[in-house]
């Protein structure tokens, strides 16, 4: 997923690192920002990760496709999936 501040789907990679970070901090809360900001970084490449392990390629190469409501389901479920597993382990 493109990560540049005009794509429509920022606000929901938003939500996906957020969730994520928000399971990290039930486990592991950080208080140091400079620490906080490399978990993010973290977060953010593993987000990139799954969600474009689950995108199929003709949505990868032209962006400015609407992405189908059972493909957001899909990503959606990987996100709460992987959310749960990180609370799960504390």
């Amino acid at each position: 997923m493109s990560q540049s501040p005009t794509n429509p789907l920022r606000s929901y990679f938003d939500w996906q690192v957020t969730t994520i970070m928000l399971a990290h901090d039930l486990h592991e809360a950080i208080q140091d920002p400079e620490a906080a900001e490399v978990r993010r970084q973290q977060v953010e490449r593993e987000v990139s990760a799954f969600t474009l392990a689950i995108v199929p390629e003709e949505f990868k190469q032209e962006l400015q496709h609407d992405w189908p409501p059972e493909l957001m389901r899909q990503i959606t479920q990987e996100t709460l999936r992987r959310a749960a597993a990180i609370a799960e382990s504390c």
